[in-house]
């Protein structure tokens, strides 16, 4: 489940916002920050995510292959987006 939830828009126009995401029972979670503010020619999204994983002895090679997993989709979100955009 993913709850991204936004504060009101400052003076500027950006907005801060938070994110969390638990994958039901598994002993994995991600919280994190957002950002959404002007840039260039529309909105940059500015994430940072901490991924934990309650894993004895591998919770930390969990934790980075979550890490990269998310680099990817992220990624692969931002590819959609543009591609939309045109």
């Amino acid at each position: 489940t993913e709850t991204r939830t936004f504060g009101p828009a400052a003076a500027d126009g950006s907005r801060d916002g938070t994110l969390a995401v638990s994958f039901g029972s598994a002993p994995v979670g991600i919280t994190g920050t957002l950002r959404l503010q002007a840039g260039g020619m529309g909105t940059e999204v500015l994430v940072e995510l901490s991924v934990k994983a309650g894993v004895p002895f591998v919770g930390g090679k969990i934790e980075k292959f979550s890490a990269e997993q998310i680099e990817r989709a992220l990624g692969k979100e931002e590819q959609i987006i543009m591609g939309r955009l045109g």
